[in-house]
């Protein structure tokens, strides 16, 4: 029996039919395994070669005016961070969804100050620590006063959970592979201290502080320190003012003790009087 009387056997179409369909849903099974390795499966390096293309994808994509990008395509983080407009993103490879970052678990003095029609709001800067494991931010925590001024804090922030720490408040500077923040009073408006950070956020010695600060000359530190000089220079001057009002007050009564003193170079003033004395040349006239 050749194969056409074969397939015109009704029992042997119903087989070829058969077998027809489990090859097509065997051809089936093959490809949907494929792609599903394809989508789950790791290069030698870890890097899930999906997540990769996705984060590069958007990477091409990102809007104008991102200043910062840091890639993370392993399987533990798989996100891309981006900052844009004072704001910091992420976009997850796998979920390929895009969201803010927010910092709800900050103090109310360490919150950072968010408004999209103030040009220094937000967060002003990132920097990627070089374990790769934290984003150093640097952000705005007041609105920018009549002098165009504000205040900024430091930050730490873990690339796993996103969890942030407050390092500190006042005025920053990043100097080569170092952050400078000057702590200032709110009352006075004085500076407090200057306090020292690596890229890790780790706070510098004393030793190592004092080395950093002659070798960077951070700025944050020369503006404080000119303000404190102006600040010692307006003391000496209440100093002097104070001193020359002490030196008036205590010669006020100086000359009233040298009155009584001038009194006696006066007294001889009176010794005229002994001038009666010609009064015995009436007599001669006689």
């Amino acid at each position: 029996m050749d194969i056409k009387q074969l397939i015109k056997h009704p029992q042997k179409q119903r087989l070829w039919a058969i077998g027809a369909m489990a090859g097509a849903c065997l051809l089936v099974i093959i490809i949907v395994v494929s792609l599903f390795k394809c989508s789950s499966g790791a290069t030698g390096n870890g890097k899930s070669l999906p997540v990769s293309e996705a984060l590069d994808s958007l990477e091409q994509r990102l809007p104008k005016g991102t200043g910062f990008v840091a890639k993370f395509p392993d399987e533990r983080r798989h996100c891309l961070f981006y900052l844009n407009g004072g704001h910091l993103y992420k976009f997850d490879g796998k979920t390929k969804m895009l969201d803010e970052v927010t910092f709800s678990s900050l103090t109310d003095d360490a919150a950072i100050y968010y408004n999209d029609e103030d040009l220094n709001a937000g967060i002003r800067e990132a920097v990627l620590s070089p374990d790769k494991e934290y984003l150093m931010l640097t952000a705005t925590t007041t609105p920018t006063d009549a002098d165009g001024k504000t205040r900024q804090g430091l930050y730490r922030m873990n690339t796993s959970n996103l969890t942030i720490e407050a390092l500190a408040q006042g005025n920053v500077s990043r100097e080569g592979d170092l952050f400078f923040v000057a702590v200032i009073d709110k009352v006075t408006g004085r500076q407090r201290a200057l306090l020292g950070f690596d890229k890790s956020g780790k706070q510098l010695s004393r030793e190592q502080q004092q080395a950093a600060i002659k070798t960077y000359k951070p700025a944050v530190a020369k503006t404080e320190s000119t303000e404190g000089e102006g600040g010692e220079t307006s003391t000496e001057a209440s100093s002097t003012e104070s001193g020359s009002s002490t030196a008036t007050e205590g010669g006020k009564p100086a000359p009233a003790a040298e009155a009584p003193a001038a009194a006696p170079s006066a007294a001889p003033a009176p010794a005229p009087a002994p001038a009666p004395a010609p009064a015995p040349a009436a007599p001669a006239s006689e």
